[in-house]
């Protein structure tokens, strides 16, 4: 009998393990009969939910648009307060016996997240179920309007074979699902412990406390022809989102851990300036006061990197970023610059006009008389280079050229 390489185990099986991280919090939940994530402050301590484990190869036939989805979140929100949820009928896909395990993540401001499981006959049934329990877990209603919820209806679960498990191993996937657990380092290593991969059908409310649901895959998935209105609304979610990650100090979080739930990322002057342009130039389509201040609290901070040239009081650049990913003085600079112009025109003001004129004066200075921009600049010898390996970048050069038109 022909035996598989190691290599070909590995190929067969990178889409799964995609997958398997994609929804690594249902299936940690689901494969190791965990109900909860971490409670918010004060919630009381309950036992898992007793959802039977599906058995092996079990598929449920689920399919929801966004209508039937926001039935269910409608129906769960007005049931954390004792309602009755929306008056128009379930469609009958919500109201089929088909006994799929649902997941219900709860997230609010200032509190840990709260998930909880339920399999009832019905989606409906389901959805009540998870809402009583998110009541109990808490020891109190809470307050609906505040909620964002999203929802995971499990369509198909397998577990992995021994095979799989190796290929998990090299991944380096398994302590962090098992922390997520609650279980030791080691405890996905356990022969006896059954992991699965899931297929879910996901969606989230589109703002805290609506009823409206967004599809949420696990994973890319097309999005169909893009009309002005859908991309108006997912521009609008974007700068909403924005406006949520910017701390005191003007800075955007850059990344975010969704398994333990914590900041991490690298911080860049390029991402920052380009977080900083695209809410202005968001304010510019549809003003709102938020993203302008936003924007100004973020160039303020921007500016700790720019500096005026001591070989030239008229001209200013931003020193080279060589963190997460190296960006030489002029693509740094014409970030910049690019994110006081598009603040200057949203927020009518002047007070940006002089390190404007500055930061385009040495964008000018490293023009080339062939129309290209050097990419480097020695501040102690004035010199301006482009490192050869950077030589057909075209990156650099239509940033430079953008920022000096906006300029």
């Amino acid at each position: 009998m022909k035996t598989r390489s190691p290599e070909a185990v590995r190929k067969e099986f990178a889409a799964l393990f995609l997958v398997a991280v994609l929804v690594a919090g249902p299936a940690v939940m689901l494969l190791w009969g965990r109900a909860g994530a971490a409670d918010g402050p004060g919630a009381v301590q309950e036992p898992p939910s007793a959802v039977a484990i599906p058995p092996e190869g079990a598929r449920w036939d689920v399919e929801l648009d966004e209508n039937d989805a926001s039935h269910l979140l409608g129906l769960f929100l007005a049931s954390l307060s004792g309602g009755e949820g929306p008056g128009a009928d379930a469609a009958p896909v919500c109201e089929e016996p088909l006994s799929a395990v649902v997941f219900v993540t709860v997230y609010a401001e200032g509190e840990a997240p709260l998930r909880v499981m339920a399999r009832e006959e019905s989606l409906v049934g389901s959805m009540l179920s998870a809402a009583g329990q998110v009541v109990a877990r808490l020891g109190r209603p809470p307050d609906a309007s505040a909620l964002r919820v999203r929802v995971d209806v499990l369509r198909e679960a397998r577990p992995f074979a021994a095979e799989q498990r190796v290929t998990f191993a090299h991944r380096r996937f398994g302590p962090t699902l098992s922390a997520e657990a609650a279980l030791s380092p080691d405890a996905w290593r356990e022969p006896d412990r059954r992991m699965w991969r899931l297929d879910a059908l996901s969606f989230v409310n589109d703002a805290p406390g609506s009823r409206y649901a967004l599809a949420c895959p696990r994973g890319l998935t097309p999005t169909g022809e893009p009309t002005l209105a859908r991309l108006l609304r997912a521009a609008r979610l974007a700068g909403e989102y924005l406006v949520r990650v910017q701390d005191e100090t003007g800075r955007f979080l850059t990344y975010w851990d969704p398994v333990g739930g914590l900041p991490g990322g690298c911080e860049t002057v390029t991402d920052q300036a380009a977080a900083a342009g695209a809410l202005a130039a968001l304010a510019d389509v549809r003003r709102k006061t938020e993203h302008v201040r936003a924007c100004y609290d973020a160039v303020s901070r921007l500016m700790q990197s720019t500096h005026m040239d001591a070989d030239n009081p008229t001209r200013a650049f931003t020193r080279r970023q060589e963190a997460c990913r190296l960006a030489y003085e002029l693509e740094a600079s014409a970030h910049v610059l690019e994110a006081l112009c598009r603040y200057r025109h949203v927020a009518r003001r002047t007070e940006p006009d002089a390190w404007i004129a500055a930061l385009a004066e040495f964008l000018l200075f490293m023009q080339r008389d062939d129309g290209l921009f050097e990419l480097q600049y020695d501040a102690d010898r004035g010199a301006r280079t482009t490192p050869p390996d950077w030589l057909d970048r075209p990156e650099p050069q239509a940033k430079a050229a953008l920022a000096l038109a906006l300029a």
